[in-house]
């Protein structure tokens, strides 16, 4: 299976397959978020307070 990289291939039976591992952990992970994301509502920006200070610290009341 990795006659060309003898190193990868010496790795792999020593340690195991760790980026195959690395990889179903994230795909793991990637669904779990993926259905919290469908549960929690979309946030909805808050509009600015209508007192905040204009570009240079002054206030945007004329």
């Amino acid at each position: 299976m990795f006659q060309g990289t003898p190193v990868y291939g010496g790795l792999v039976v020593e340690r195991g397959n760790v980026p195959a591992m690395v990889r179903g952990q994230a795909d793991r992970l990637h669904r779990q978020l993926a259905q919290l994301l469908c549960l929690v509502p979309a946030a909805r920006p808050r509009p600015a307070p209508t007192d905040a200070p204009g570009p240079q610290g002054t206030s945007a009341v004329l």
